[in-house]
């Protein structure tokens, strides 16, 4: 690897199963914690980032070169897939922890290599400041992201169906652990690389409580033709049911633009929004009509459904919340 930085460089721990230790909560099953030797000089290679240091975009650079070459690697290894609903978490290097009480350990940031079983579905979670990669090395996932509206508490921002490839390479500069809120879902037997600022415990030290959207009347919806749904407007919002993206699961949809050729045919714009179970029972009062339930909010319920998501619609441009 040709990288270079005048940042100084993370050092992976040298006795990395008793580093473990000192982390682990009592009881933590060994799935969740183990480790593999064998990449420790990548981590080596990756640059401590420093929100305020001058160099960041270099350092930025030769971190996601670093994990591009990581990548490769991980991709022509063997691991273990796990029974569907399942999950094992393989470390493959971490930072020596920080000891700062008799007791106590501080977390540091660490490479994880993560296997899922199809249906394992991770804790609603948020990292910690700085740099945060994650990267499907195989499989498919369902990544829902959310927004904090207040301490603790989230709702859902959008839905999206993730396969082979980087799709989250940034630094997060938000204090605490509400750095890049989401969980993931495994659609497929899937293999994933994370990079994070500190372990996080299973989810123990970094999960939040999520509202989501009130139940919604069989009134308050009308039942539309996938025809129908051409003609809808910008702002529009439609609770989802399809067997030509089970994928997604039930989900809203709301409009953001015209028409456009999709993998499933000529469909409007749109981004995605998970459905609660209370929807799902909506969805379960109108059977599929040709593999499709498409439920068109009224608009009440649809204004209070953009207020609730922080999505504004203003001269005909759909806003979402960052």
């Amino acid at each position: 690897m040709n990288t270079s930085t005048l940042a100084p460089l993370y050092v992976a721990s040298k006795n990395p199963e008793a580093a473990i230790e000192k982390i682990a909560y009592p009881g933590q099953p060994a799935n969740m914690r183990r480790y593999r030797k064998g990449f420790e000089n990548y981590f080596n290679s990756m640059p401590v980032i420093d929100k305020y240091d001058d160099n960041i975009a270099e350092d930025l650079f030769v971190t996601r070169e670093v994990l591009g070459h990581l990548s490769e690697k991980l991709q022509k290894e063997q691991w273990e897939i796990p029974q569907d609903g399942a999950f094992i978490r393989t470390i493959i290097a971490l930072e020596e922890p920080e000891q700062i009480s008799d007791e106590h350990y501080r977390e540091g940031a660490e490479l994880i290599v993560a296997h899922w079983g199809v249906g394992h579905t991770s804790p609603v979670h948020g990292h910690a400041q700085g740099y945060m990669h994650e990267e499907i090395l195989s499989g498919k996932i369902r990544v829902n992201t959310y927004r904090i509206v207040d301490h603790g508490v989230v709702r859902p921002l959008e839905t999206q169906i993730v396969e082979k490839g980087v799709f989250v390479s940034k630094y997060g500069f938000e204090k605490g652990r509400n750095n890049l809120i989401h969980n993931f879902v495994a659609v497929e037997p899937t293999i994933s690389l994370h990079y994070v600022p500190e372990h996080t415990r299973d989810g123990r030290d970094n999960t939040f409580q999520v509202e989501e959207f009130g139940a919604i009347a069989p009134n308050q919806v009308s039942r539309i033709s996938s025809k129908e749904g051409l003609y809808l407007n910008r702002g529009d919002v439609v609770l989802v049911r399809s067997v030509g993206v089970p994928e997604y699961d039930d989900h809203f949809i709301v409009i953001t633009g015209h028409n456009v050729m999709k993998p499933q045919g000529l469909r409007p714009q749109e981004r995605s929004i998970m459905a609660s179970k209370s929807h799902s029972k909506l969805l379960d009062m109108f059977p599929l009509q040709t593999g499709l339930s498409l439920l068109k909010l009224d608009d009440h319920t649809k204004q209070a459904f953009l207020n609730f998501h922080g999505i504004i619609v203003k001269d005909n441009e759909v806003i979402f919340p960052e």
